[in-house]
């Protein structure tokens, strides 16, 4: 296994989930896709599954940011700012269900 990666979670694995890349080789992170559509009205909070989980080494850990021309030209943001993964999330039984 690499240091660190992604695959696919166990309850998305019929869907055609693709695995987060880096468009170009100076990109500062990885672009991450909804595992399904979503519609959000305005002022609404919505979980978005990414059918995606991350492995990385022990002390490291994963952030979410929101692309900056996401959150200007659709007025988008994370509500809680930045999402943190874990390392120790990897394989966690939580991981694999769909809520």
């Amino acid at each position: 296994m690499d240091i660190r990666g992604f695959e696919v979670v166990s309850a998305f694995e019929e869907q055609d989930i693709n695995l987060p890349t880096r468009k170009t080789t100076e990109s500062a992170g990885y672009d991450i896709e909804c595992a399904e559509a979503v519609t959000l009205e305005p002022g609404q909070v919505v979980l978005v599954p990414t059918g995606i989980k991350a492995f990385m080494a022990y002390d490291e850990y994963l952030a979410i940011h929101i692309r900056s021309s996401m959150a200007i030209k659709r007025h988008l943001a994370l509500v809680n700012s930045t999402g943190i993964i874990d390392s120790d999330y990897y394989n966690n039984e939580d991981n694999e269900v769909i809520s």
